[in-house]
């Protein structure tokens, strides 16, 4: 597949966050703070439209490196809402390009650069291990 400009793909990103967070809002009713950030963002990621990427202002950039964070969000989203299947492998491209893109550019998050290098536990496993506590260390309610 031929590499996209920084323009042509932030066009590409541009649907999937403002959907990211059009259902943000939507799952919170319409209301509250949380709410109308979400709405807001959408309309200023809308307004960037068919801005060139490299031209836009600093509170611009802000604004379209949170479209491609919304877009990889909304994109990875609805891959795992699929199971194996042509679907799956293209909302997970479009994630990881948004995603590629986005680190290229701005550099990662900071919870990505806080958990770079991290082990991943086996949260099931970890559970089953942690009740095995001894019962003498168990104290019961109301005492």
């Amino acid at each position: 597949m031929p590499r996209l400009s920084a323009d042509a793909l932030f066009r590409l990103a541009i649907n999937p966050a403002v959907q990211d967070r059009l259902a943000l809002v939507e799952a919170y009713g319409g209301k509250g703070d949380i709410a109308d950030e979400a709405a807001a963002d959408a309309l200023r990621i809308k307004a960037l439209g068919k801005k060139r990427v490299l031209k836009l202002s600093p509170e611009e950039l802000e604004t379209a490196r949170l479209a491609f964070v919304f877009a990889e969000q909304w994109e990875q989203g609805l891959a795992d809402s699929y199971p194996s299947s042509p679907e799956k492998r293209k909302y997970e491209f479009s994630a990881q390009r948004f995603r590629e893109f986005r680190v290229q550019m701005w550099g990662k998050t900071k919870l990505e650069a806080m958990t770079e290098g991290a082990t991943s536990v086996d949260i099931v496993k970890f559970l089953d291990e942690s009740r095995a506590v001894p019962t003498q260390y168990i104290v019961p309610k109301g005492t």
